[in-house]
């Protein structure tokens, strides 16, 4: 019953998208015990007993697949014909190019030697981690795991079809005996059963738009502009002072014209400008220049005030 509604329901689903079934192309099984045997011609294929013999599969998927068809799921179906108790198998790509028709537990059958024997290399020859694993529960029956994503990429290109490994994937001392493509009904054979779906013909092509790339602004650049100096107005009435620590005091000598001093706690600067309320400003009025006869002479600046 189980089984009749398995393919009712993959009728169904066939009815709704594109599927297909890739027969193996080519198989055999590798063994520890017999490292230089080729087992091609076999009925059969051995996996399990302490992970000593695995089973090499190679298909080839047919030439009319649409390069774009978009791949809905993908099962690896074996069936169990055989075997000493249940196992644990998984299913793992292929990394390197190998002939089933001439592998063996030493070698790839294309003229090189594993990476490490029965195909056990992580990096070289297999990856590490399996598409799908499956725990048999007798026999005869179909064992099936799920290699949608290889499948995938076996299509697309983003990983070379190079076959699948089916090993034991948590090692005990059981084995399953699997029927190959010698057997002699070839409805149990290894399959690989897909649907898909493709994209409707003069469809629609999403067409990737560009987006505009967006034009950058010059900055104004702000220019320098020299600040015209302030004319002094009358504004604040400031009455000078002097104190002891700041003096306006014209002090001669015999050499030196008559200078102002600024004083020592305030320092004349070009930005630093008194705005008196007289208008004219402080004046020094010079009569004559100093000489050494003369030296008591002062010069005394004339403050008019503005009232």
């Amino acid at each position: 019953m189980k089984r009749l509604v398995l393919v009712m329901v993959s009728m169904l689903l066939c009815a709704l998208t594109s599927c297909g079934t890739m027969e193996v192309s080519q198989d055999t099984y590798i063994s520890r015990s017999a490292p230089n045997t080729n087992y091609a011609g076999e009925e059969t294929l051995k996996v399990g007993d302490q992970q000593q013999h695995a089973a090499l599969l190679l298909f080839r998927p047919p030439d009319d697949i649409p390069a774009n068809i978009i791949i809905s799921s993908a099962d690896l179906e074996l069936y169990a014909v055989d075997g000493t108790g249940n196992i644990t198998i998984g299913a793992y790509a292929i990394l390197r190019d190998s002939n089933p028709d001439e592998a063996t537990w030493n070698v790839t059958g294309s003229g090189d030697a594993w990476g490490m024997p029965g195909c056990n290399d992580t990096s070289a020859d297999r990856r590490s981690r399996p598409e799908d694993t499956v725990m048999t529960s007798g026999w005869p029956e179909w064992c099936t795991l799920d290699v949608t994503q290889l499948l995938r990429d076996w299509v697309s290109g983003a990983l070379p079809n190079k076959g699948l490994l089916i090993r034991q994937s948590v090692s005990a001392s059981q084995y399953v005996v699997f029927a190959s493509s010698e057997y002699g009904d070839s409805d149990y054979w290894p399959r690989l059963s897909y649907s898909a779906t493709t994209p409707t013909p003069g469809g629609p092509t999403p067409t990737r738009t560009r987006t505009p790339t967006a034009t950058r602004t010059p900055t104004a650049t702000p220019t320098s502009t020299r600040t015209p100096t302030e004319t002094a107005t009358a504004t604040k009435t400031e009455t000078l002072m002097p104190t002891a620590t700041e003096t306006a005091t014209l002090v001669p000598t015999a050499t030196e014209t008559a200078t102002l001093m600024p004083t020592a706690t305030e320092t004349a600067t070009p930005t630093h400008t008194l705005t008196p309320r007289w208008t004219p400003t402080t004046t020094l009025i010079p009569t004559r220049s100093l000489t050494p006869a003369t030296q008591h002479v002062a010069y005394l600046p004339i403050i008019v005030k503005g009232h």
